[in-house]
């Protein structure tokens, strides 16, 4: 399962420009995915980031977004789709009508001129237990499913 590791090399193309801080619920969520087997680094930069990492579930990063908390994991996409995505993104569609509940897909092509796969979460930036905890067994649940669907399509690391 080590296919899903660009993610943390990869943190800064999808964390905001310039952030005011981190999420205000951020310590409730470290300690709540710290009690689920993660370890969460808080990123030093200004991008205002936490790294969640996991030896099961696909690694992620969150941050305030959107008056609230986006989570995203990021993949890196076969060149060869840069010219023909429709495997791709009849696959993607097939997902969304299908499989996946929670997050958002999307392809783009980087500035680095690779082809990205993000997937993406939001929620509002308060903590409840039972709540954060429904969240992530879907976040888990989906971005494990749909990493594993799409899992041809990406770039060998």
């Amino acid at each position: 399962m080590r296919w899903f590791a660009a993610v943390l090399l990869t943190c800064a193309l999808l964390a905001p420009l310039k952030a005011e801080a981190l999420p205000q619920s951020t310590d409730a969520m470290i300690k709540h995915l710290q009690s689920m087997g993660y370890t969460c680094t808080k990123d030093n930069s200004e991008a205002g980031i936490v790294i969640a990492e996991h030896p099961d579930h696909l690694n992620f990063i969150f941050y305030e977004g959107g008056n609230g908390i986006a989570f995203s994991v990021l993949f890196n996409l076969e060149p060869e789709y840069k010219d023909n995505p429709m495997p791709v993104l009849r696959k993607f569609n097939e997902l969304m009508e299908n499989d996946i509940w929670l997050p958002q897909l999307y392809m783009y092509q980087a500035s680095d001129q690779t082809l990205k796969l993000r997937m993406q979460a939001w929620m509002p930036d308060t903590y409840n237990r039972e709540a954060f905890s429904n969240f992530m067994a879907r976040w888990q649940e989906d971005t494990m499913g749909a990493g594993n669907t799409l899992k041809d399509f990406f770039a060998a690391e």
